[in-house]
């Protein structure tokens, strides 16, 4: 009985590790819709947005925890939908894949960082007067360049593996579509400063792209070990 179940291990534990990140496809967006729902996503560094930051310290703190969650879900999310493209679509794989990633890790630190000096502010560590300055001086030096550089990396590392996926035949047409249009949709929302509701309809459409992306990756059949690149199921009616 015991030799039995250290056979089987290795081949469940590529399942888990498939489950696992086709569920973060599911998690990832829904985990960054949640603090745009509680308003995050009008923080700044303005006298007005940082009286908000003091009056909802809590409710700041918890959003943002769960937008960092949620990027960083976005990380495995990406793996499942890259590894899959290993074997055909190999190019769009790579290319999308890398840009995803750098575009990723990238927002994470921003998105850390920006958020973390509006808090830093209410607990008075940093002068706000002085903060404003150098938000100012940052955005002459090209920093909101940079910022949204680094986001557009991401959407557009994301839609390429989402046409990689459709080119395979492992998503379909429609959750292709969806996801794409979420994707696009939320980058112009983001990158136009775009109100609330607007940010939160293009994240819904991006995470009900994702949801159904993560629902049809349970039928990729993996190869080998976690890491595997080898996917053999192909979506019916595609």
């Amino acid at each position: 009985m015991h030799d039995e179940g250290i056979r089987t291990l290795p081949q469940s534990t590529p399942e888990f590790w498939g489950r696992a990140r086709a569920a973060s496809l599911v998690a990832g967006p829904a985990l960054v819709l949640i603090p745009n729902l509680m308003g995050l996503n009008q923080v700044g560094t303005d006298a007005s947005t940082l009286a908000w930051v003091r009056a909802h310290e809590g409710r700041y703190l918890l959003g943002v925890g769960i937008l960092l969650a949620g990027f960083a879900l976005l990380l495995p999310a990406g793996s499942r939908m890259a590894t899959a493209l290993s074997g055909r679509g190999a190019a769009l794989g790579r290319i999308g894949g890398a840009l995803y990633f750098v575009g990723l890790v990238a927002t994470l630190a921003t998105t850390s960082t920006y958020l973390l000096s509006a808090r830093l502010i209410t607990l008075r560590a940093v002068d706000p007067a002085s903060a404003l300055v150098i938000k100012r001086v940052g955005d002459q030096d090209g920093g909101v360049g940079v910022f949204l550089l680094v986001g557009v990396l991401f959407f557009a590392g994301a839609v390429l593996l989402v046409v990689g996926l459709l080119r395979g035949g492992l998503i379909p047409r429609w959750a292709g579509a969806i996801s794409i249009v979420g994707v696009l949709g939320t980058m112009c929302a983001d990158i136009g400063g775009a109100q609330t509701p607007i940010v939160v309809l293009t994240l819904l459409v991006w995470w009900a792209g994702f949801a159904a992306i993560g629902a049809a990756s349970l039928s990729w059949e993996t190869v080998g070990s976690p890491s595997s690149s080898g996917v053999t199921a192909r979506v019916a009616g595609t």
